[in-house]
């Protein structure tokens, strides 16, 4: 496993394109988010997806969360009426809580392994490295918890050798420490029942 620490030496638009090279070769990256570290691939990379299950072991029907850089690529992936849209606009723009949206998938847009019963769970992070690098990749990124189903989760990319057989993991980014709680999760595919399903 590579490791590059952000913020060092190497600067911002370097890194961003080897993640992205990474990515676009099928490779599972250990990521920073606003929230926690996570495994990451592209959401469109079914074998580096199923990777990522077996190293969490993490049950094939438990959907994951894609990471997108703005509303218009939530729309590639899902329907998004007015009011929904305007719910999206007010709870991420603001960002005052790190929060994924659930909402109905484009047909075989994405197969199962998205699957909210035929929905489909989105984020737009507030971070701007994170940002960057999606937009320079033009499709969202799969984004799960750094841990294995059911333990908690790692804050530190030092331990990642306490838990996870390194081979298995192709780079890591390392912000230092972050925070240790995953977003709330909100379904919204009736716009008048909105659904909180994790605080």
């Amino acid at each position: 496993m590579k490791i590059i620490k952000l913020n060092d030496q190497i600067s911002e638009k370097q890194i961003i394109d080897i993640v992205v090279d990474y990515l676009f070769n099928g490779k599972i990256i250990v990521l920073p988010t606003d929230t926690i570290y996570g495994f990451h691939c592209l959401s469109s990379d079914n074998e580096a997806i199923n990777k990522i299950f077996k190293i969490k072991k993490k049950k094939i029907n438990n959907p994951l969360i894609n990471l997108v850089s703005s509303i218009d690529m939530v729309k590639n992936l899902a329907e998004v009426n007015e009011k929904q849209e305007e719910y999206l606009k007010k709870t991420w723009i603001k960002q005052a809580q790190p929060t994924t949206i659930i909402l109905e998938r484009k047909i075989k847009v994405m197969d199962d392994m998205f699957n909210f019963a035929l929905g489909i769970s989105v984020r737009l992070p507030n971070f701007d490295f994170l940002i960057k690098m999606i937009d320079k990749l033009k499709i969202p990124i799969v984004s799960t918890s750094l841990n294995k189903s059911g333990e908690a989760i790692i804050s530190n990319i030092a331990d990642l050798g306490e838990y996870f057989n390194l081979d298995e993991i192709d780079l890591a980014v390392d912000a230092g420490g972050v925070k240790s709680k995953a977003s709330r999760l909100i379904d919204v595919r009736d716009i008048n029942n909105i659904k909180v399903l994790r605080q």
